[in-house]
Order: structure tokens, then sequence, then C-alpha cells
């Protein structure tokens, strides 16, 4: 995890550059991570005031070099969406992450796919990857609202 810092420092980055542009100045921002990505978004975005939302595709929290603890503090609304039978980010690391960000007075919702390993796209779980999507879609519409 040697890059993590680095990878951190892109997203603080991006959402930076984000809040220069016209069409985005002063409207707030979601962060939507994938796996490693996921703990990611995850790892900055109490960090970030821009950032308003934060999409959990099969992740969780406490993947870099901050404790969850630390990393959920004042932490955005949170999508979780998580395969009940992932193998490689077990959904026990889902449960976590809602609890630690509930425990800090977050606000959480959360969607577990029986059956679904990690990563479920279409390729994998057609109706996982239709749900989650319209999920995200619906919560970052709600969140991001101005």
């Amino acid at each position: 995890m040697t890059k993590w810092p680095a990878w951190q420092a892109a997203v603080r980055n991006a959402v930076a550059y984000l809040e220069t542009l016209p069409a985005v100045s002063h409207r707030p921002v979601g962060l939507v991570g994938y796996s490693r990505g996921a703990f990611l978004a995850v790892s900055v975005a109490a960090s970030v005031p821009a950032v308003s939302a934060v999409v959990d595709f099969f992740g969780g929290g406490g993947g870099g070099t901050d404790s969850l603890d630390k990393e959920v503090r004042r932490f955005p609304p949170l999508l979780i969406l998580h395969g009940e039978a992932d193998t490689v980010v077990p959904v026990r690391q889902a449960y976590r992450l809602r609890e630690a960000v509930l425990a800090h007075g977050g606000e959480v919702e959360m969607h577990l796919y029986p059956g679904a390993h990690h990563a479920f796209t279409a390729a994998y779980s057609e109706p996982a990857a239709i749900d989650s999507w319209r999920r995200t879609i619906d919560f970052l519409r709600r969140r991001l609202a101005q």
C-alpha cells in the first residue's frame, strides 16, 4: 500500500479540480468506488468538504494507512452495495463500515445481494448489476440535489 497516499492525493486533487469548473463549482460532489476504489473513496470522503455522498461497491473502509474510526468521522451519506457471497472483500467489511459510520452519527443505506460474488457486473450477475446502478442513480440524485 505504498501508493495509497498518492492515490488519496489524486482523488483529493480531482475533486479540487472539479470545484474550479463553472458547471461544478459550489455544487456537491459524489464519489463512487469499486472494490479497492471504494476503500479509497471511503478513506478520503470525510476530509474533502465538497464530497456530499459516497457509493461503495463491494469495498469497505480502513483499507489505507488511516484507521476506520478516523476515516468515518463527519462522513457524508453512504450507500453500500455488496454481494453476500463475496470472498475477495467479505461482506463483514460492509457491516463493519456501516456500523462505524452509524456510530459517528452518519447516514447509511445498504443493500446486500444474496449469492452475488465480488464485482457483480452484467457479465457475472446481471440482476445485481442492474439493481445496483438503479440504487446508485437514485441515491446520488437524492443526496446531490440542490
